[in-house]
């Protein structure tokens, strides 16, 4: 259902708005707000713009960027709005409305709402829509795509009545919670499948392909029992460090915990590189490259490339017959994160180093090599099977995001009319939002306008 009358926003993305509609100035609808914390910043919660809202976060978290002091962070308050006014081509965050208070990097802008003129919840998704086609990077300026909060303040958003809003709000409320539902049944069915797959690969790496085989007690708990015709070795028997010397141009490589051992171009968050690499080792194929201080979390990856990596990994050198992606996966397994942690030393979760002779004193595994490679060939063919089934449902969960933006598009531009849908009772809703997918900043990104 339509509204009866209509006329021009005077906005080019938006065309017709219901006549009844005001076009009111973001300076009025918001009045910006910076007050730092400074030294009394233990007394905040610290907060997280992310693509599910503004989150609580702990400062211990060491996922993110972490400044060196908290000091520069500003106040947020209940029902405050943050914006992220740069990288409005590539941020995967825009604005959020706080439900707590805290503090919050200062590379944002905090603006209390007007509540004269808006609804808080309405607002909120006003810029979801807005954000949903970056409508706002045609008036950013600079390589970092930013507009300045004044730049901001100087646009327009179309406004109903405050009555209306809330009713829109409601609306979009009721059929938002219902898509969510379906998106994070479908999130269920990926995390199922990612478990299944791990179960499958640990019980490869530590059985072999021949179930048949007869087993051994390994004699250590976290390995328990193997193939019987399999070695138990400790790590320094079969891996030994290299800080190879380099001369002239290589490939740059990084670690991603997600994606592995990646030459830099291909990283898709990218972090600043120092600009000279004279203490950089040089990685070969089928060397294992470890971050130490991510042991924790598994992260070794085997190299598929010949490149430079940052003298902060360690780059492990098999000294006998071994391919190392085998033993990737291994060492990705629960029971070996499990051992890599309690051998890394630090008291602060993510400062934790894996020292070689840590490393070099816990037991391992070790096939024979041809059985090693048939196991990496398996594991590759279980990852396949599985992420041909994720992205299958990946895809209906774009097309559930697809349907929920054109909602919203259609509840807060005035091209549907929900006065008179009659709402009923219902569960609200949230998607559930992965943890990787938070927007957090250091206090050395704050945008200059």
């Amino acid at each position: 259902m339509r509204y009866e009358l209509y006329k021009d926003s005077e906005i080019p993305w938006i065309g017709e708005i219901p006549s009844s509609w005001k076009l009111i100035p973001n300076k009025v609808l918001f009045k910006k707000r910076q007050i730092k914390v400074g030294e009394a910043y233990k007394n905040y919660q610290l907060l997280s713009l992310t693509t599910g809202g503004i989150k609580e976060k702990s400062i211990e978290d060491s996922r993110g960027k972490v400044p060196a002091s908290y000091s520069g962070y500003q106040e947020v308050r209940p029902h405050d709005m943050v914006f992220c006014l740069f990288d409005l081509d590539v941020s995967a965050v825009f604005s959020g409305i706080s439900k707590y208070n805290g503090m919050i990097t200062s590379a944002y802008d905090v603006a209390e709402c007007n509540e004269l003129y808006i609804d808080e919840d309405y607002v909120d998704y006003w810029f979801q829509y807005v954000f949903s086609n970056r409508y706002y990077k045609m008036y950013s300026k600079n390589v970092r795509y930013t507009i300045s909060f004044d730049a901001f303040g100087a646009l327009k958003t179309p406004v109903p009545s405050i009555e209306e809003q809330k009713k829109i709000a409601h609306y979009l409320d009721w059929q938002v919670s219902k898509i969510n539902s379906l998106i994070d049944t479908r999130k269920q069915q990926v995390r199922l499948l990612r478990e299944q797959r791990e179960i499958r690969i640990s019980r490869i790496v530590k059985r072999g392909i021949d179930e048949t085989r007869p087993l051994k007690d390994s004699g250590i708990d976290y390995i328990g029992k193997v193939p019987d015709h399999w070695q138990i070795l400790l790590n320094g028997r079969l891996f030994k460090e290299n800080s190879r010397k380099f001369e002239g141009d290589e490939l740059v490589l990084s670690l991603s915990q997600k994606d592995g051992l990646l030459p830099y171009e291909n990283m898709k968050e990218r972090s600043l590189h120092t600009a000279s690499y004279d203490n950089w080792k040089l990685v070969l194929p089928n060397d294992l490259v470890l971050n130490r201080f991510k042991a924790h979390l598994g992260v070794f990856f085997a190299s598929k490339y010949r490149g430079i990596v940052t003298f902060h990994y360690g780059v492990f050198v098999p000294k006998r017959d071994a391919n190392s992606k085998y033993y990737e996966a291994l060492y990705h397994t629960p029971e070996y994160r499990t051992v890599y942690a309690g051998r890394s030393n630090g008291m602060t979760v993510g400062l934790q180093n894996l020292s070689n002779q840590n490393f070099y004193d816990v037991y391992t595994i070790y096939p024979p090599k041809e059985e090693q490679d048939a196991i990496v060939k398996e594991i590759e063919k279980v990852e396949q099977q599985t992420k041909e089934a994720i992205d299958a449902i990946n895809d209906y969960i774009d097309i559930l995001h697809e349907l929920r933006s054109r909602i919203i598009a259609e509840a807060v531009t005035g091209h549907i009319d929900v006065r008179e849908i009659e709402v009923p009772d219902f569960e609200h809703i949230d998607e559930d939002i992965e943890i990787e997918n938070d927007e957090e900043l250091d206090e050395s990104e704050e945008q200059e306008d």
